[in-house]
């Protein structure tokens, strides 16, 4: 009687350790997927109407990123692109920050900001967004 005791009691633990172990994985997996950065704002606001061509185009995110592996693309409405050489970690030099003045014309129309970067944490993204410059 003594093995089936010490038997059931293994299985019991074992099953207690494997649920535990199941609810560590699902409360856990959702703070994994949260840690990698994302855009949280924008200048100018994705889907702005502009009445003037914006001086700049700033990005934050939510981590760090590296200011070497980075990209700005302006899209304009006619399809040209217009690539930002200048970007920085913005004026307060925060890392989490990409800025890239503008200096293109005022044109009328719907322009695409196209951005590329590594996080700090090794991870690429990409994404887009769109603002408008009415006359």
């Amino acid at each position: 009687m003594s093995n089936r005791t010490s038997l059931g009691h293994t299985s019991r633990s074992r099953t207690l350790l494997g649920t535990l172990l199941l609810i560590v994985a699902v409360i856990a997996a959702p703070q994994l997927t949260l840690a990698h950065s994302h855009l949280k704002a924008s200048d100018p606001d994705k889907n702005a109407t502009l009445t003037a061509a914006p001086p700049h185009v700033a990005l934050t995110f939510s981590e760090p990123v590296e200011l070497n592996f980075s990209a700005i693309t302006i899209i304009a409405p006619d399809k040209s692109r217009i690539t930002a050489d200048q970007i920085s970690h913005g004026k307060d030099g925060d890392a989490r920050v990409l800025e890239a003045p503008l200096t293109m014309a005022a044109a009328a129309g719907t322009y695409i900001v196209e951005w590329r970067v590594l996080s700090a944490d090794g991870h690429k993204m990409k994404g887009s967004f769109e603002f408008s410059i009415r006359p």
